[in-house]
């Protein structure tokens, strides 16, 4: 150990031959929470991985550079950052040329969803002073979900899509200021000359991996030596938005919710007992919405004076693992941190809520949204998901997501994956089809629901049918209706019930509410009425309503 101690300096000034030569044995032994690394302070660290990073994308060697970016600090740094990720995601969807994606062709027509992706926009940037930077990086963004958008009109805009984008966005623009055109220009002295060569000789080396053709996302947009690469950006976006998202751009936010079902069995996995207290199998999570749609960047927004900001190491950890799982087992993880805190919420009131369904979103919005923005505790999640990797979670539950889902594809955990465009938009279609299905049969389902209670409603409210198998049936239903309502499941239905209810009202049935004093004569009465009864059996029906005409 301590040779080890001693040996600080020169470990840490490798010639860049001998680091090149051990990227695979330092990626799975240094950079983790719990490495020999450690000895040396965090800035040494830092350095240190930035030499390595910057020799493995030389290498072209992808399969450690993945390992690295689900390490600690992530890609460590902005310049570091965009490259990887484009390295990355361009490998993972790949783009040829002729394929019908690589122009602007088709891509003209105004989408269905651009006046929304207009007024959440200008909800971003918020962290932003400078009021002209804020307004060059809205026109940006929304420059960037309007192409992608356009390009691929089958996709839905979602609500939080722009928050997503507008890490990329962060990413892509550090180190550039804007001119009067609303083009981002390069600062002086923000790139070195190691990143300026190590760019260079990225673009000429495309033998190993995809062509060339591959990263020129439209023939008619070139890009200035001097300026932003936004054609980079974008086939990030595209990448990413094909492979992670597809699952939340439908019409519906069925598939989503399907995805949110997995992190109640997360937390059951670890803990049954408290699975078990707060009845996560009977209540939707969704509590956990907001934050999966936008893979935290609602919570921990991306910032310009932030470039070590946490969420960008969640977007390396994700991108690297090539896994949509790894955001449910973050929010899983982060319930657990908390666990002994929701717990001790939840009992201290549960005499506040009328059901357990309203008691536990209520308790873990309260014991959460604090936590979402705290730097430490993030820190702890990274760390227990680095240790614990979860892409061979979702094998266990196929059965509750979609066959098409970006879980079970393109988002799987399946490392050093890549897919061609026309292939992912087959699955596309495909998911699309299935979401239209869905909504299909829930339609056929509610109206057949409709049809059905409106037939019982006509059968329940005509003279023929004896009272006293209309109070039999209110009786079993209220029996039923009260189980379900201590159960915590009746609230959904109370404002279906408080329409019949109204709509009955003034009919016959409504008897039970008004003649109390009756109301348990009145079967009798109707029973005694029929002609068919004994002649002692009329008389008493004749006296039983005589009794009522006096008392009124």
């Amino acid at each position: 150990m301590d040779t080890l101690v001693g040996a600080e300096s020169p470990s840490l000034s490798s010639s860049e031959e001998s680091l090149s030569l051990h990227c695979d044995i330092l990626a799975d032994s240094l950079f983790d929470e719990k490495s020999l690394l450690n000895f040396f302070n965090e800035q040494e660290q830092r350095d240190f991985k930035t030499s390595v990073i910057r020799n493995i994308l030389h290498d072209r060697n992808y399969k450690t550079l993945c390992t690295l970016g689900m390490s600690n600090f992530g890609f460590v740094s902005t310049p570091l950052r965009k490259e990887c990720w484009f390295e990355l995601l361009s490998r993972q969807l790949r783009v040829s040329q002729g394929s019908g994606y690589t122009t602007n062709k088709g891509c003209t027509r105004e989408h269905r969803d651009e006046n929304q992706v207009s007024l959440d926009v200008q909800r971003s940037f918020t962290s932003v002073t400078d009021e002209g930077r804020k307004e060059k990086l809205r026109k940006l963004l929304e420059r960037i979900i309007v192409k992608i958008l356009r390009r691929y009109p089958k996709l839905s805009y979602y609500q939080g899509y722009h928050d997503v984008v507008s890490v990329f966005v962060i990413v892509f623009i550090e180190g550039h200021d804007y001119d009067d055109e609303c083009n981002f220009l390069s600062l002086s002295g923000m790139t070195s000359k190691s990143d300026d060569n190590h760019s260079n000789g990225a673009a000429e080396d495309k033998s190993n991996g995809v062509s060339s053709s591959t990263t020129d996302l439209y023939e008619n947009e070139t890009t200035s030596k001097i300026g932003f690469d936004e054609d980079k950006l974008l086939r990030c976006v595209e990448a990413f938005t094909l492979l992670y998202l597809r699952d939340f751009m439908m019409d519906s936010l069925d598939f989503p919710i399907d995805q949110l079902r997995l992190i109640p069995e997360f937390i059951k996995k670890n803990s049954k007992a408290f699975y078990k207290k707060l009845n996560l199998d009977k209540i939707e999570p969704f509590f956990a919405i907001s934050s999966i749609l936008t893979v935290f960047s609602h919570e921990l927004k991306p910032s310009e004076n932030e470039p070590d900001s946490l969420i960008f190491q969640i977007f390396d950890f994700v991108i690297s693992s090539q896994s949509m799982v790894v955001p449910l087992a973050m929010y899983a993880t982060l319930i657990m941190e908390k666990k002994d805190t929701i717990i001790e919420a939840y009992n201290a009131n549960i005499d506040n809520f009328e059901n357990s369904v309203d008691l536990v979103h209520g308790v873990i919005q309260q014991v959460l949204v604090p936590t979402r923005c705290a730097e430490k505790i993030w820190k702890q999640i990274l760390e227990e998901v680095r240790s614990n990797p979860s892409r061979e979670h979702i094998s266990k539950y196929r059965g509750l997501v979609n066959r098409y889902s970006t879980l079970l594809t393109t988002a799987s955990g399946q490392l050093h994956t890549s897919y061609e465009v026309e292939d992912v938009i087959k699955l596309l279609e495909k998911e699309i089809a299935l979401n239209s299905k869905r909504k299909t049969s829930k339609a056929h389902a509610k109206l057949h629901k409709t049809n059905t209670m409106r037939t019982f409603a006509r059968l329940f409210s005509s003279r023929s049918f004896p009272l006293i198998c209309k109070v039999s049936i209110f009786v079993g239903m209220l029996a039923i209706f009260m189980k379900l309502y201590r159960d915590g499941s009746i609230k959904a239905m109370l404002p279906t019930l408080r329409i019949y209810l109204k709509k009955y009202q003034c009919s016959s049935f409504a008897g039970l509410y008004r003649g109390l004093n009756y109301v348990w004569l009145d079967p009798l009465h109707e029973l005694l009425k029929n002609p068919s009864l004994p002649r002692w059996a009329s008389k008493v029906s004749r006296s039983i309503s005589s009794s009522k005409d006096s008392d009124f």
